[in-house]
């Protein structure tokens, strides 16, 4: 059965004429006529008497008609739904991100659910590297990390980042002012299973300063490792945006890293063989929140 013969029928059935009909389907009068007489014999009877008033339903279309008009409904949902779909309008998107994104993401999902109120989109905070294999997995569709990734992946800019050495106020070890001074200082640090990328990065710059840490306390997230340097525990290092999005630094004095290497890119991840609308229109509303923003490195291809 032809769906267009079906969408004949319950159209002349509510309007109980061959010409209004034709000109609201677009078609001529012989070619309804034609789509008409076709379902007839498909079904194995009428279902019109035709008179010079127009057309009226047999006792067989009026038990067929209510059938039909949600045939014909469920069709144009799904057409609709469709349509939707690869305009990116409608769907699910799992997006993954860590702690130097966690601002823009954020403002950037705001911007997503108002604009695409159909979308499901959730989030979930992790790891580079995590977010790497959820990737892979498939788990997430895009992620914000640490830049460079692997070649399978489309990666586009959109925060630069960099580190800062925290040190208690007023400590008995005096004022370092650089991570070379902390060489015989103990280390307050995020955990390796936490922030693997950023544990690591850590560890370079110490190398780099000629020593490696003594960490005589690892913590799992930066306002721990904030609240042990206020205590006096040790010294720490944490990122500029972290520190960026708190309002005061109680018992504690930033000292910048302005060494090249203690900064780092941050960019919207996928795979190359996602071609999902829905990745495209995040990352589009992402750019346009750093953007807005002002606050970050500009975003580039």
């Amino acid at each position: 059965m032809d769906l267009r013969e079906l969408r004949s029928f319950v159209a002349l059935a509510e309007r109980g004429h061959f010409g209004a009909t034709a000109a609201l389907l677009g078609i001529s009068q012989p070619a309804l006529s034609k789509q008409i007489r076709q379902l007839e014999k498909q079904v194995g009877g009428r279902l019109f008497v035709r008179s010079r008033q127009g057309a009226e339903l047999t006792e067989a279309g009026q038990l067929l008609l209510m059938d039909a008009q949600s045939l014909v409904r469920a069709s144009d949902d799904w057409l609709d739904r469709a349509r939707r779909t690869s305009l990116g309008q409608i769907g699910r998107i799992q997006i993954g991100f860590g702690f130097s994104a966690l601002m823009v993401v954020a403002s950037a999902v705001a911007g997503f659910r108002k604009q695409y109120p159909a979308v499901e989109i959730s989030l979930t905070d992790m790891s580079s590297s995590r977010q790497v294999d959820a990737l892979r997995k498939g788990t997430i569709q895009v992620g914000l990390v640490r830049l460079p990734v692997g070649k399978e992946f489309h990666q586009r800019k959109f925060l630069a980042d960099r580190m800062a050495l925290v040190v208690p106020e007023n400590w008995e070890y005096g004022r370092p002012q650089s991570l070379a001074d902390c060489r015989d200082l103990p280390f307050v640090s995020l955990s390796h299973d936490m922030a693997s990328g950023f544990y690591g990065h850590v560890m370079r710059l110490c190398e780099e300063a000629g020593f490696l840490p003594r960490v005589v306390q690892e913590t799992t997230e930066f306002h721990t490792v904030m609240a042990c340097v206020a205590a006096g525990i040790g010294v720490g290092v944490v990122s500029e945006s972290f520190l960026a999005s708190r309002q005061a630094h109680e018992g504690v004095r930033v000292q910048p890293l302005h060494t090249p290497t203690a900064a780092w890119d941050i960019g919207a991840v996928w795979r190359k063989d996602n071609s999902s609308p829905l990745v495209n229109q995040f990352v589009r509303l992402l750019q346009q929140s750093v953007r807005a923003t002002g606050k970050f490195g500009p975003a580039s291809a």
